[in-house]
């Protein structure tokens, strides 16, 4: 069955999301994201990573994959548009999962399905006063 490349985020959820990043401007800042339909839920991760072009997500971040509701990662770029870069095609191994991507130089988060082959681009939708 395909599902509709659309996903909703509660605004507040975006919120947290692009202040994480924000809040990060000589690392990649990395987390998870939840929901049913809807992103509903983040948990902020710790990038061990020592670059500036990669994240690698904390352990004890990293297992809560496996709670209920997880639909996939998010990251920030710092330097380039919020789209999947070769690190990210060498990275992604959440197959049919989320990977949201902020850019601190434009601004803007883009969502995109990670199908095994290819990102598929899906449109964010903020849901406001859920």
């Amino acid at each position: 069955m395909r599902r509709e490349l659309k996903m909703e985020i509660k605004s507040e959820i975006m919120k947290e999301i692009t202040d994480h990043c924000e809040s990060m401007p000589t690392k990649e800042s990395c987390g998870l994201v939840f929901g049913n339909g809807m992103i509903d839920r983040c948990i902020k991760g710790k990038n061990l990573s020592n670059g500036n072009h990669t994240y690698v997500i904390d352990e004890a971040t990293s297992l809560k994959v496996f709670d209920k509701g997880f639909i996939g990662t998010y990251h920030s770029h710092l330097f380039i548009p919020a789209y999947p870069s070769s690190i990210d095609f060498s990275g992604a191994y959440f197959k049919d999962k989320l990977h949201l991507i902020y850019s601190l130089g434009t601004k803007e988060l883009n969502a995109f399905l990670w199908n095994g082959e290819r990102f598929v681009q899906e449109e964010l939708v903020v849901v406001f006063g859920c």
